[in-house]
């Protein structure tokens, strides 16, 4: 239970497995800012995880591409909506991931999952929503 006056304390761990099947591991994660555990900076802390989309081309590089995409349009929005950055944050992580994989053609049909939790003060966001970012080809 969180009491007013407390400081909020969170341990964060991270495992992972390459399962029976893969020979590569597709997941990527992070926690934002790296370095700072105050809930009270802009934006508060983010929590996110992608899981390539196995046997797809390019899982393991689309997880990368969503996690480093999302934290960066996270941080870099401008309103104190969390919800909306978080919805923002998705967008453009769809965009670069499917700009990516336009340009480089051995990633066409990428994709990963991707989920996050944004920590602030008193309130605590998660998109709700599976997410998928996938690319589609077109003919």
């Amino acid at each position: 239970m969180l009491r007013i006056g407390k400081k909020l304390s969170i341990t964060v761990g991270y495992n992972s497995d390459i399962g029976l099947v893969r020979s590569e591991n597709q997941d990527s994660y992070g926690k934002f800012p790296p370095d700072n555990d105050d809930l009270s900076v802009p934006n508060g802390q983010l929590f996110i995880i992608a899981d390539g989309m196995g046997g797809h081309s390019g899982g393991q590089e689309a997880s990368r591409l969503a996690v480093d995409a999302v934290q960066r349009a996270y941080f870099s929005n401008s309103t104190n909506d969390a919800a909306k950055g978080i919805r923002k944050a998705f967008e453009a992580a769809n965009h670069q991931i499917y700009s990516y994989s336009i340009n480089k053609p051995e990633y066409q049909g990428m994709g990963t999952t991707c989920t996050v939790l944004a920590c602030l003060p008193n309130t605590f966001f998660q998109n709700y929503y599976p997410t998928t970012f996938k690319t589609m080809s077109t003919i």
